[in-house]
């Protein structure tokens, strides 16, 4: 595989999604197995992204490999194959959101997946936004720049956002982490509720996950530990 980095989105019509699709029935398989196979994932992907045909379809298998490998707990091989992906792919966000929020989460490098997080807004889709929020104040709050982590959580706590967010019926579409992390520190715990009950709201079609929503409401309300 050499390719020149893609310059643009991929349409849905490309004729090497179908190369994709058979990628993703092959590792179906793999996965459901008890355990799940990660080498083989790991080697398929390899076999797959020597054989791609463009820069995007190489990222996509190359992403896909830096998960099994991660599973396997190579991590350094992970990140590498993840930063792949990025540079096969530099205007695809996903990627770039993806190895910031690791660098910040699993390699204690929150000042690179900073930087990395100032490189993607600029290619950031409008419904990628609230991931990028949350990733950027966990970041901050990493760094100790709370009063600028803060303010991503506000623009994340707007009424608009909230109450879009009380319209979903999923819990599992709810970032929990910063929210959290703003208890943890007794910061905008007004916000922090008004986060919490809108995911609330939620629960009413969704119930799994609530027990850990009221937890967290009750710390930040000081009614519970």
């Amino acid at each position: 595989m050499n390719h020149a980095p893609a310059t643009k989105l991929p349409s849905n019509d490309e004729p090497w999604w179908s190369t994709v699709e058979e990628y993703h029935d092959r590792t179906n398989v793999l996965l459901r197995a008890r355990p799940a196979d990660w080498a083989a994932v790991e080697r398929l992907a390899s076999e797959y992204f020597e054989k791609a045909e463009s820069a995007y379809a190489a990222a996509l298998f190359s992403h896909s490999r830096a998960i099994a490998l991660g599973a396997l707990d190579r991590d350094a091989e992970s990140l590498a194959a993840d930063e792949l992906a990025e540079r096969l792919a530099p205007i695809e966000p996903y990627f770039k959101l993806h190895v910031a929020s690791r660098l910040i989460a699993e390699y204690g490098r929150p000042e690179d997946g900073l930087a990395k997080l100032a490189e993607t807004e600029p290619v950031l889709e409008a419904d990628m936004r609230p991931a990028w929020l949350s990733e950027k104040g966990l970041g901050l709050l990493a760094v100790g720049r709370d009063a600028e982590a803060v303010e991503c959580f506000r623009e994340l706590s707007r009424p608009d956002r909230l109450t879009r967010m009380r319209g979903w019926d999923y819990l599992g579409f709810v970032d929990f982490r910063l929210v959290s992390r703003l208890i943890v520190k007794r910061l905008v715990l007004d916000l922090c509720v008004a986060y919490l009950e809108a995911a609330e709201a939620i629960g009413a079609r969704d119930p799994n996950g609530l027990t850990m929503v009221h937890k967290l409401l009750a710390q930040a309300r000081g009614t519970g530990a």
